[in-house]
């Protein structure tokens, strides 16, 4: 671990590395080929501005105000096919989870734009604010669940008792829970996410759950032509 470097390892954080491509281009152009830079600390300033837990209620920065006013200019809704088979999940009896870093105001925001107002009646349990990868790695004393009303965090929670929508969180607790719906001593897991960072490694390192991978860039592979021979 280094404040030298940040790892840009997913498509959420792509406009993040083109905008520090674009601050060392201005300040080299501006400095006479200036080759060290200390402007990190004002991109989290920027950052913590625009995405900080209040953010979206207050409506303040520049990305929220935005998706809420136009969210169809951002976000694809999702294909009824892959609604069809989370609800064929549920019905044979599987427990769905959505874990998300993302604040409840704006999970149920981006949910109910592309899975319906009634998303809410996929999953058995949804978790937000999760802070991955810590919700994996760390302890529960070190992050309790939490619980919700009207999306502020209420009371720590000292274990996870029942299905529903909680706040941060860690994967222990969760496990358990999983143990006392299932009936099974090591009920198996299997979790999806677009992060190697956030979502597979620790997931598969931490909790031993089986992982899939979302990776965009597949999707050019299948829909690129084939090359004439």
């Amino acid at each position: 671990r280094s404040g030298k470097y940040y790892f840009y390892d997913n498509y959420f954080d792509l406009p993040g590395a083109l905008l520090c491509a674009r601050v060392v281009d201005s300040l080299s152009k501006r400095n006479n080929g200036q080759k060290t830079f200390d402007f990190w600390k004002d991109i989290v300033a920027g950052i913590q501005h625009n995405y900080k837990m209040s953010a979206f209620k207050e409506n303040c920065g520049i990305y929220f105000p935005e998706i809420k006013r136009d969210p169809g200019r951002y976000l694809h809704t999702c294909p009824e096919s892959v609604k069809k088979w989370l609800q064929q999940l549920k019905n044979a009896g599987k427990i769905l989870l959505l874990i998300t870093s993302s604040h409840s105001d704006y999970c149920r925001l981006l949910c109910e734009y592309i899975l319906g107002n009634d998303f809410t009646d996929l999953f058995d349990i949804v978790i937000t604010n999760a802070l991955k990868p810590g919700f994996f790695s760390h302890s529960p004393s070190q992050r309790p669940f939490w619980t919700l009303e009207n999306d502020e965090e209420q009371e720590a929670l000292p274990s996870l008792d029942k299905p529903g929508w909680y706040s941060q969180g860690n994967a222990v607790h969760l496990y358990e829970l999983l143990k006392k719906m299932t009936g099974k001593n090591e009920p198996k897991v299997v979790y999806f996410g677009d992060s190697m960072h956030s979502d597979i490694f620790p997931a598969r390192h931490y909790s031993n759950w089986e992982t899939v991978l979302i990776l965009e860039e597949l999707r050019g592979d299948r829909d690129a032509k084939p090359e004439e021979s």
